[in-house]
């Protein structure tokens, strides 16, 4: 061979050196392997995966909400929803307990008419009146005494 390099072995052997450094394995025999460079200190604020953290940290962590644009749109509808129902109930519900409670009191009255008519006035028609009893107690009869109402003779 002649002592001139041809340029495709100059070539040919840059790349196979640069790969032996970068990959002992490739390329023929192996390199000397050096000795890997210290990792540097890492710095103290920032933390290693070997690094214990401070439970009162761990228990104060709350995780950031995750945000699912369903879920978030559903929410807002719920909240739309809910805020139309309590102006609904806010203008109709007066007026339902006012036509419930006129129902119930005019029930009722109906109701008391009913039992007084059924209950107390059979007992005040049959009791005497206050001026008989007393009258039958003296044996004097009524001395001119009307027992009849102002304007009826």
């Amino acid at each position: 061979m002649s002592d001139t390099p041809n340029p495709t072995h100059q070539v040919l052997a840059q790349a196979d050196a640069l790969m032996r450094r970068h990959r002992v394995f490739v390329a023929g025999a192996a390199a000397p392997v050096a000795a890997p460079a210290p990792l540097a200190e890492p710095e103290e604020d920032i933390p290693v995966l070997t690094d214990v953290v401070a439970e009162n940290l761990a228990e104060n962590f709350e995780p950031m909400p995750v945000v699912d644009p369903v879920a978030s749109a559903l929410a807002a509808k719920q909240q739309q929803i809910e805020s139309a129902l309590d102006r609904w109930l806010d203008k109709e519900l007066p007026n339902e307990i006012l036509r419930v409670m006129d129902g119930i009191s005019d029930q009722l009255i109906g109701t008391l008419v009913r039992r007084m008519r059924d209950e107390l006035l059979p007992q005040l028609l049959e009791s005497p009146l206050p001026d008989e009893a007393s009258a039958s107690n003296s044996g004097t009869p009524n001395s001119g005494v009307s027992n009849k109402p102002d304007g009826f003779s």
